[in-house]
C-alpha cells in the first residue's frame, strides 16, 4: 500500500511548497487556498490513516479540480501536479478498495454465516424448550430475550430502504409509477 501512498505524498507536498513561494510572496490567494486544502498542514495530510487520507485527497481534488479554481490552478503552475494528484490518487484508491475487498468476507461466506447463525439459534430455542418443558416461567425467561432480538431484528428489517431503480440510459431514479409499469410489462 506504501508504493501507493507515497507518489501522492510527493505530490501533495510539491503543491504546498509551491503555494507556500507564492504566500512568501505575498500572494493572499494562495494563502487562503493552502489554508484551505490543507487545514492543519499538508505533513499533518501525508500522516493520516490510508483510508482517512484517501478520503482527505478526494477533498482537495475537488478544490483543486472545480471550475470555479480552474484560473487560480494555471495561473500558478499547479495544474500538472493536480493532473499527477489525480492519477496517483486513483491508483492508490484502488489498490485501498482492493485490499479491503480481499479482505472483507466474501458473499458466499457471509450466507454460510448467516445459515450457520440461523442453525445455532434453533439449537437453543429447542433446548431451552426441552429443558424447561416443565417450567414456564423458567422457560418464558430463558426465550424472552431471543425473542427481544428477534423482534428488533424485524423491526430493523421493516425500516430498510427500498432499493430505487436507475435508468441505466439516464443514470436517474425512476419514479414508482414507472416501475409498476416496468413490472407489468
Amino acid at each position: 500500500m506504501r508504493q501507493y501512498d507515497i507518489p501522492v505524498d510527493r505530490t501533495l507536498i510539491a503543491i504546498s511548497k509551491v503555494l507556500t513561494y507564492h504566500v512568501e510572496n505575498g500572494d493572499p490567494a494562495a494563502a487562503a487556498m493552502l489554508a484551505n486544502l490543507f487545514p492543519i498542514d499538508a505533513d499533518h495530510h501525508t500522516r493520516l490513516p490510508f483510508v482517512e487520507q484517501a478520503v482527505a485527497n478526494q477533498r482537495v481534488l475537488a478544490i483543486l479540480e472545480s471550475d470555479a479554481e480552474m484560473q487560480f490552478v494555471d495561473s500558478h503552475g499547479l495544474r500538472p501536479m493536480v493532473n499527477d494528484l489525480r492519477k496517483h490518487h486513483d491508483a492508490f484508491e484502488a489498490a485501498l478498495k482492493a485490499r479491503d475487498s480481499a479482505s472483507a468476507p466474501s458473499w458466499d461466506e457471509v450466507r454460510a454465516a448467516h445459515a450457520q447463525g440461523q442453525e445455532l439459534y434453533l439449537q437453543i430455542v429447542v433446548e431451552i424448550l426441552a429443558l424447561f418443558r416443565d417450567k414456564p416461567a423458567l422457560r418464558d425467561q430463558l426465550l424472552q430475550p431471543i425473542f427481544a432480538q428477534d423482534q428488533l431484528m424485524q423491526t430493523l428489517r421493516r425500516q430498510r430502504r427500498t432499493i430505487v431503480e436507475v435508468d441505466p440510459e439516464t443514470g436517474e431514479e425512476l419514479p414508482t409509477a414507472e416501475l409498476a409499469e416496468l413490472s407489468e410489462s
